[in-house]
């Protein structure tokens, strides 16, 4: 799972969780001798950073992006604006981008709390997913795959986080900003602008109040 899939210290320690109590329950109803998870370690699971990017590292983020990886401004966009998160871009596929309704629609089973939602799409993401020529693929082939184009196959957030950290390689971004961070800036720049937690909730997802302040 960890390599194959390239799951998070944290998903990794989900798993081997679930399976060291399965593995009890096994341990106590005599269906094998020894509990083999326990032989196992849990990965390093690093506090969550959050720091919102600034206007003059962002621009010189999408200047990079836009000469070396161009398809990044999107994915970047994603995040910032349409307030996917990386896994769920991954997840996302041709059939579910609605230029004419300005949005891409997620069902439950590619989102992270499972519960279906809309997500908005600004003009100029709308002309950057028109300009990938997603209207030229089919509908079942993944937005994103190998290369950072659309493709059969679903690409993991490692190889977008590989993106990122060769930008970040280029052009000296400190290490307190992460990919993820736009997610946490577009809500911060919502509550700046005087939007509402009520409306920020109805177009981020599944954040009540409590969490929208954690953010910001």
């Amino acid at each position: 799972l960890y390599t194959e899939r390239e799951l998070s210290p944290r998903s990794w320690n989900n798993y081997l969780n679930f399976s060291r109590n399965f593995w009890n329950w096994l341990v106590e109803k005599n269906y094998c001798s020894e509990n083999v998870f326990q032989q196992i370690k849990s990965k390093t699971n690093k506090e969550k950073e959050r720091t919102i990017i600034p206007e003059d590292w962002s621009k010189k983020i999408i200047q990079y992006f836009r000469k070396n990886q161009p398809t990044m401004e999107i994915v970047c966009g994603l995040i910032y604006n349409s307030f996917l998160r990386p896994a769920e871009i991954c997840r996302t596929q041709i059939k579910d981008i609605h230029i004419a309704k300005n949005a891409i629609y997620l069902p439950g089973s590619k989102t992270k709390n499972k519960k279906s939602r809309w997500c908005l799409l600004p003009p100029h993401l709308i002309e950057l997913l028109v300009n990938l020529g997603i209207d030229r693929y089919p509908m079942d082939y993944y937005l994103f795959s190998s290369g950072l184009k659309p493709g059969k196959t679903q690409l993991y957030t490692r190889k977008i986080d590989k993106y990122w950290h060769k930008m970040r390689e280029a052009i000296g971004l400190p290490m307190e900003y992460q990919l993820y961070s736009y997610r946490d800036t577009g809500i911060t720049d919502l509550k700046k602008q005087g939007h509402s937690n009520l409306f920020i909730s109805s177009i981020t997802g599944h954040l009540n109040s409590d969490e929208i302040e954690t953010y910001t």
